[in-house]
């Protein structure tokens, strides 16, 4: 994907294929145009109080103390084909993914952390109105021209309104395997609806 969608270099490092990634699992994200890649971990702690922090809202990221200065230095993209969404209330997860099967491109902001390795956080806004029955909030979601503006250097005006971009297409999304909440699961079955569940459209 990495040459296909940003270079006709090789990868700088490997694109490993998974269909989950949970809470502090390594991600290799890309951090130039060029496609050089980075492994971080999902919203690793920034400092050593050990919170984590796997999202930020995208009207306060440019804002946050945590985050202010490495919103203008330290931006990335996650390539994905989908995500999950769930209620912790119900436990009914979706996978929520582009009609098409197309990829996502996630904006993040990635740090240094104390102990030396990478972490990083997705920025997030409130969820569509239709997706508000399985979370609060959904990752900001780029197009392939969006997210090579947000890996370049810009002033950081320019940078808060790509942030305001949005994908015209609705999502897609159907019910998913109770397996996705077994710790260290990654099977293929995590992206098949049961055949007994209609898939929806939002």
């Amino acid at each position: 994907h990495q040459e296909r969608y940003f270079s006709t270099a090789p990868p700088k490092s490997p694109i490993t294929q998974s269909y989950n990634i949970d809470l502090l699992d390594p991600v290799n994200m890309l951090i130039a145009p060029d496609g050089f890649m980075l492994e971080a971990n999902w919203g690793s702690s920034l400092s050593s109080d050990e919170i984590n922090i796997p999202f930020v809202d995208f009207k306060q990221v440019h804002v946050k103390p945590s985050f202010r200065l490495s919103f203008r230095t330290q931006r990335s993209i996650v390539i994905a084909d989908s995500f999950y969404a769930w209620k912790n209330s119900d436990r009914k997860p979706i996978r929520v993914y582009l009609p098409e099967e197309g990829l996502m491109f996630l904006p993040a902001i990635f740090f240094k952390a104390k102990n030396g390795s990478f972490g990083f956080t997705l920025i997030t806004r409130p969820s569509r109105k239709s997706l508000r029955d399985f979370s609060d909030v959904e990752p900001v979601i780029f197009d392939h021209e969006t997210s090579l503006k947000w890996l370049d250097f810009l002033p950081v005006t320019q940078v808060i309104k790509l942030l305001q971009t949005t994908l015209p297409q609705p999502l897609s999304n159907h019910i998913v395997s109770q397996k996705i909440f077994v710790k260290g699961f990654n099977g293929k079955v995590l992206h098949e609806p049961p055949q007994h569940e209609q898939a929806l459209l939002f």
